[in-house]
């Protein structure tokens, strides 16, 4: 069976993309759309596939991708001229729309029949919906080998703002250097690729329970992938996106609260063994996350079942999906979840 061809649809300008080369020019096209689309073209098109871009969808086009945030927005406002174009430019074709970490309750149009999800656990409909790894991060800098298996060094890789406040306090901070273990707040995202100095590498986030974001389902994970990929050992919070990943004690170690990160912090460091376990685990599964096996993974997407879209979408309907969004909005502005997202206790321990 040949493989079929792409558009990726777009109104936002993609001039550069024909000449761009993402690993010797890895700072162009650095937002999100860069990386989940612009990227994902250039890399289909040098494994021969026919991959187009922009807001014209060709003729001959069999299947058509798009960013969620083309369509709406990220507190739940429709964009209705971009809604109906698209829903025009790719009548009757499937339509894959890519929610990067767009909340879980904005809903796609109707006329999308399938969905890559930020993580396997925010799956709820396996036809509709499917889980592709993001691209590794362009340009990173693995740690220096030299540094063999010594442990120094913790970093926390992110905005100051997302990082739980225990982590900033002072007492934190003193029984960190007390462990002889040198912690780096690393803020700045134009070093966030180096871990030429990075032992270790902090994985949580942010939210109303720092340590626990199973609501929060949105977010792929991108820190503890860019860890092993960069050759740190990661230390990851138990939240959904790693848990479904990890193997703790093989490839991670997964931490609770401050004294968890302490108490691994001086394992790590009493234990040359277990290092070395954690950096050939990691070593492994970075393989896994490799920018051939990700592109295998959309190929096997792209040319496998995806139902089509509906043979009508009126303008009637995009007004009538426009609505239905804002009443979503208005519910999850008054505390009300909407959409399928499953309530923590229903999530199910798989991948755990």
């Amino acid at each position: 069976m040949r493989a079929r061809s792409v558009h990726c649809w777009t109104l936002r300008p993609v001039v550069g993309v024909d000449g761009w080369d993402p690993d010797r020019d890895p700072g162009r096209f650095a937002d999100a759309f860069g990386h989940a689309i612009v990227e994902l073209v250039v890399r289909l098109r040098r494994r021969g596939r026919v991959v187009t871009i922009g807001p014209v969808v060709p003729p001959r086009t069999d299947v058509v991708v798009v960013l969620l945030e083309e369509l709406v927005s990220y507190d739940g406002h429709v964009r209705p001229a971009a809604v109906s174009r698209l829903a025009r430019d790719a009548f009757r074709r499937p339509v894959v729309v890519v929610r990067a970490d767009v909340p879980l309750g904005v809903v796609p149009p109707a006329f999308v029949r399938t969905q890559v999800m930020p993580n396997r656990t925010a799956i709820v409909d396996g036809r509709a919906q499917r889980w592709v790894p993001l691209l590794p991060q362009r340009g990173l800098v693995p740690r220096d080998p030299g540094r063999g298996h010594t442990i120094h060094t913790l970093t926390c890789k992110g905005f100051e703002f997302n990082v739980p406040a225990e982590l900033r306090a002072q007492r934190f901070l003193d029984a960190i250097a007390g462990c002889g273990v040198h912690f780096a707040l690393d803020g700045d995202p134009a070093t966030w690729p180096d871990f030429r100095h990075t032992d270790v590498a902090l994985c949580v986030r942010r939210h109303n329970d720092a340590w626990d974001d199973r609501r929060h389902l949105r977010k792929p994970a991108t820190k503890l992938v860019n860890a092993w990929v960069a050759g740190a050992i990661p230390l990851v919070a138990p939240q959904a996106a790693y848990l479904e990943l990890v193997r703790p004690g093989e490839d991670a170690l997964v931490v609770e609260g401050p004294d968890g990160i302490i108490a691994a912090m001086l394992r790590l460091r009493g234990d040359r063994v277990l290092v070395r376990r954690l950096q050939a685990g990691g070593a492994e599964r970075a393989r896994e996350f490799s920018v051939d096996c990700v592109l295998d993974a959309w190929e096997e997407l792209l040319d496998g079942d995806l139902e089509r879209a509906p043979v009508t979408t009126t303008t009637a309907a995009v007004v009538t999906y426009g609505a239905r969004a804002g009443a979503r909005r208005a519910r999850r502005q008054a505390g009300v979840l909407v959409g399928k997202v499953q309530e923590p206790s229903r999530i199910s321990a798989r991948g755990r």
